[in-house]
């Protein structure tokens, strides 16, 4: 088994054995939906974009628990401390945690899309909903790498509390579970700057069949190119101050 085969199934062993943690995060999404969303999927069109808020929300949420939280709390245990004697580059660590994410985002998901489909109107045609999944993909990246920052700076303790202040007011702000029209004018000028929003231009675009604006896509690789930066000294400052 190599390196990287090993850390990948230590993750996923990690996740079998907590399903405290599991369960409650694949399953928030699709309850916040089923309260906020569903009244608003009156057409098909609707149902589209609200599937498409609530996908980025669910994102959002593995991004910073499965990758800040769980970062965080790993960075206090033994275990962690042993793996980071072991030879090998960082970014193996960081795409076992990623295909661990990735499998909890597909479980969030798939949820998702099952209470869209048996309670709404969606209407989601093969290209838009390819569209939609890379607005998604290209969402992601600067929310983990934010995740991975968050997780290399937060202690153990403070780390839940702080993605909660995090995730929920910028998840209301970007306008995932309300339109974004209806928030508050200060809040909505706030809202574009934010990457979850800028995801979501692209999501809702997709799920309605609209054409791309380029600013957005620019916009999230340029926010990847920070938060990356960002992890990367938040990594090795973590490792500078507790390995040497």
């Amino acid at each position: 088994m190599t390196r990287l085969a090993a850390l990948i199934t230590v993750e996923m062993l990690q996740l079998r054995r907590q399903p405290g943690y599991l369960f409650p995060t694949v399953m928030l999404p699709a309850m916040l939906y089923s309260f906020f969303g569903l009244p608003q999927s009156d057409s098909p069109r609707m149902a589209g974009v609200m599937l498409a808020s609530y996908a980025l929300f669910a994102l959002i949420s593995v991004g910073f628990f499965q990758f800040g939280v769980g970062w965080a709390q790993d960075r206090a245990s033994p275990w962690d401390r042993y793996v980071r004697t072991l030879p090998g580059p960082a970014w193996e660590r960081i795409a076992a945690r990623l295909a661990a994410a990735v499998c909890v985002l597909v479980l969030a998901l798939a949820v998702l899309v099952a209470v869209a489909a048996a309670f709404t109107p969606l209407a989601l045609p093969w290209t838009d909903a390819s569209r939609l999944a890379g607005a998604l993909a290209l969402g992601a990246l600067p929310l983990i790498l934010a995740g991975v920052a968050f997780g290399a700076l937060a202690s153990a303790k403070s780390s839940v509390a702080l993605a909660n202040l995090i995730v929920l007011p910028v998840a209301y702000a970007s306008g995932l579970w309300f339109r974004p029209e209806s928030l508050p004018e200060p809040v909505q000028a706030i809202s574009l700057a934010l990457p979850p929003r800028q995801a979501a231009e692209l999501a809702w675009a997709a799920a309605l069949g609209h054409a791309w604006d380029l600013r957005w896509v620019a916009t999230l690789v340029l926010y990847s190119g920070v938060f990356g930066a960002v992890a990367v000294w938040a990594y090795r400052r973590d490792a500078r101050r507790r390995y040497r």
